[in-house]
């Protein structure tokens, strides 16, 4: 995973996300975004008020980031035995027509999409 000044890119988003939700009045104060294992499922990004789950990735190859990330919310949902609010699927970079896909297939299923940057096929 790509480093941000020295901080790894998963650490330096739950850090980043938890002060731009708290800003926003989404996160309450003494709430964190953190990196946690739930029902033996590893979780990028995760709260457990607002429950909230995310998946990073530094490239989104195919649409099974998505399928991934669902099969964790499922798990988060069984064990907390509540919806998930906030689903997050962060990707530093997608190729052009898989950003397409994951954007169409993220709107449908409800989850907050952050992608970096696209590329065309075979570049980076």
């Amino acid at each position: 995973m790509s480093f941000f000044a020295g901080v790894a890119f998963e650490r330096f988003l739950q850090r980043f996300l938890t002060k731009q939700l708290r800003a926003q009045g989404v996160l309450p104060a003494g709430k964190r975004i953190t990196m946690s294992s739930v029902g033996g499922e590893e979780v990028d990004l995760f709260c457990d008020e607002p429950l909230l789950v995310g998946e990073v990735t530094a490239h989104a190859e195919t649409q099974e980031e998505v399928d991934k990330l669902l099969k964790k919310v499922r798990r988060v949902e069984e064990v907390y035995g509540k919806p998930v609010q906030i689903k997050m699927l962060i990707a530093l970079t997608a190729e052009r027509k898989i950003a397409r896909r994951l954007r169409k297939r993220c709107e449908e299923e409800g989850i907050n999409l952050v992608l970096g940057r696209t590329v065309q096929k075979g570049l980076g």
